[in-house]
């Protein structure tokens, strides 16, 4: 399995309401877990087990329909995860865009300030600037909508290559023999050369062949948490449980209840993904089905203390207990999906997870509406783009999804 999707090669040389407030403050009563229930054995029924149900008391008309729930939801997921296809037109414009970041590498690299004269000043040439260009987030995974964007970033000796990409991406976009349509193309900041804030990652955003494309520099941030994934999905399991349950809950989110967007001041796709691993870590010997993950998903988080606890792929902390600027972790109960044995026996898994907790961060861990912590670094808060009014909508939704599934 490939952890990383990856490949390395030198550059050619050519505000809210009350309303909300008492939403964030439920209690924490409801938010134990539900025990788990003897489950009958059964045969499996397109992937998924006919009796899966972890509530095994429902009445004979529920359990008779729900190996239909389960058929379609494995269909509707199997029309959602990303076609042949588009997969080959995403690993098209991958390839456009590493050929461009390399070019925008090679030219913005250091050359000799004096142009050469004898043949044996060759020697003196740099040798091509090495570049490593990788593909991170939903795409590598295999979770991404028919919607959803392509993360590339390049680590090289330096960013300056950010800049040079806008522009070349901006004379394909004018260029009638460019091999894909490029539009929209812009950057945060707007002017890459400026020094900018240590917390502002930059950022070149365009469309290439109709596919949105965010190109940024050594984000190692997003390569560890590729692997996180990849690691939990294997000891997951049960088919891909974990990247199948992701595909319906994004899809729940962006296409049911509107409430994945960290531009808008909703979810962003990391949080989104750091949910879902959070259930699948607590819950992982009681759910068998996406249909399941979408169950405990909103059971779970609908009844979560929000206002007094931050929530942690180990479950919640107390907001007293975060004395410092980093949310401390949860000791291990032998229980845990990625528990302290687990990482012990996998240096991958533990180098991930240890890797990114020494990131400095002028701010620390910031208290807001929705307290999210990053599992790679503790730090970090993924729910701060949410607004107040925001969290009350997405915590509706949580409640409002709940109740459908009952």
């Amino acid at each position: 399995m490939n952890m990383c999707d990856a490949t390395t090669t030198h550059a050619p040389t050519d505000g809210g309401t009350n309303e909300a407030d008492a939403e964030i403050g439920n209690s924490a009563e409801s938010h134990q877990a539900k025990q788990s229930q003897p489950q009958i054995e059964s045969r499996n029924i397109g992937g998924c087990s006919e009796n899966s149900s972890m509530i095994t008391n429902e009445p004979r008309e529920v359990l008779e329909l729900r190996p239909k729930c389960l058929l379609l939801v494995d269909d509707l997921i199997q029309k959602l995860q990303p076609h042949p296809r588009a997969e080959i037109h995403r690993q098209q414009v991958f390839e456009y865009v590493k050929k461009i970041i390399e070019r925008a590498v090679q030219e913005t690299s250091e050359l000799p300030e004096e142009p050469l004269q004898q043949p044996e000043q060759l020697s003196d040439l740099p040798a091509p600037a090495e570049v490593h260009v990788c593909r991170f987030g939903s795409v590598p995974f295999k979770t991404y909508l028919p919607h959803g964007d392509l993360d590339v970033t390049a680590f090289a000796a330096h960013d300056r290559w950010l800049q040079r990409a806008k522009e070349i991406l901006d004379l394909e976009g004018k260029s009638d023999s460019a091999r894909f349509a490029v539009a929209h193309v812009h950057s945060v900041p707007p002017d890459l050369q400026k020094p900018a804030h240590a917390e502002v990652v930059k950022v070149v955003k365009c469309q290439v062949g109709g596919i949105a494309v965010d190109i940024s520099a050594n984000a190692l941030g997003g390569m560890c948490t590729l692997c996180l994934l990849e690691k939990a999905d294997e000891l997951v399991g049960r088919d891909h449980l974990l990247k199948r349950a992701m595909v319906l809950v994004k899809a729940w989110c962006y296409f049911e209840s509107h409430i994945l967007s960290s531009q808008t001041g909703l979810l962003a796709t990391y949080a989104l993904e750091t949910l879902v691993l959070c259930v699948l870590n607590l819950f992982h010997r009681e759910v068998r089905t996406p249909l399941d993950v979408l169950d405990r998903f909103l059971s779970y988080l609908h009844a979560f203390d929000w206002a007094g606890s931050c929530l942690t792929i180990r479950g919640p902390v107390p907001r007293a207990a975060i004395l410092g600027d980093t949310v401390p972790a949860v000791e291990d109960n032998g229980q845990f999906l990625l528990s302290d044995r687990i990482l012990q026996e996998d240096a991958v898994l533990q180098s991930v997870l240890e890797g990114q907790k020494d990131e400095t961060s002028s701010s620390g861990f910031q208290w807001k509406c929705l307290n999210i912590c990053d599992p790679l670094c503790p730090r970090n808060n993924l729910g701060r783009s949410v607004s107040r009014g925001n969290a009350y909508r997405i915590l509706g939704a949580f409640r409002l999804g709940r109740r459908s599934l009952d």
